[in-house]
């Protein structure tokens, strides 16, 4: 990564396509409304979304090309959980997956997601630091250790190891509601600020986070950083 004011730094962003029961994926949108936000919030950014596959084969195959082509410094996931009252910033991915069909109706090769693999990987330190930012922000979030055995967990599981495998990269996994804004006109915490403009900036803030770097002002004024990203 370069440094200095000139610097630039390299994201991902990704989201997912629809699956069976969910017709509409709210995190394909988000991924691109970050990115764009990113390339405004953070001078010299170069942020690429993607929205992925819900396929057992050709989700982990377009995110490996998208690494390989892109080779981000930061990799920021987005998924949606039924069971998400808020933001969940996850913190284990784990080499397993569930004999259940993708979105092309297919099934997983095996019930592992790398036979040679670890059990699991972790983004702990990450992933504590993302919910604390989104805490302060006044944003429903939780932690957790449990991504599923769906899609969400098999490309959090292949993004850790393929960071694991060199290069410092850093990772983090957050899965939004699939209704994002259920709840909010009833002022309840599940859906308190989950509306659009609250999305992105919860994206945002994990970010800032993952890049130690702070959102430039409206007026282009440049904040101080402590000179790990962006």
């Amino acid at each position: 990564m370069s440094s200095g004011e000139g610097r630039s730094s390299r994201i991902l962003v990704t989201g997912f396509g629809p699956f069976p029961g969910v017709a509409v994926n709210r995190s394909g949108a988000l991924s691109e409304q970050v990115a764009e936000a990113a390339h405004r919030a953070f001078p010299g950014v170069r942020a690429t979304p993607i929205v992925l596959p819900t396929e057992w084969q050709a989700g982990p195959a377009v995110l490996a090309a998208a690494l390989a082509r892109t080779e981000p410094d930061i990799a920021l996931h987005f998924g949606v959980s039924s069971r998400a009252h808020g933001f969940v910033v996850e913190t284990v991915g784990r080499n397993r997956c569930r004999l259940k069909a993708d979105a092309a109706g297919a099934g997983p090769a095996s019930a592992d997601l790398s036979p040679e693999g670890p059990a699991s990987l972790s983004c702990a330190p990450e992933a504590r630091r993302i919910a604390a930012a989104l805490r302060r922000l006044d944003l429903p979030v939780s932690l957790s250790s449990d991504a599923g055995d769906y899609l969400c967990n098999a490309v959090f599981f292949h993004s850790l190891a393929a960071a694991a495998a060199g290069g410092g990269r850093r990772v983090a996994f957050i899965h939004i509601p699939v209704a994002a804004a259920a709840g909010r006109a009833a002022g309840t915490a599940a859906g308190r600020g989950l509306c659009d403009k609250s999305l992105v900036a919860g994206g945002l803030a994990a970010l800032a986070v993952m890049a130690g770097r702070q959102p430039a002002p409206p007026d282009g004024r440049r904040r101080h950083d402590d000179g790990r990203g962006f």
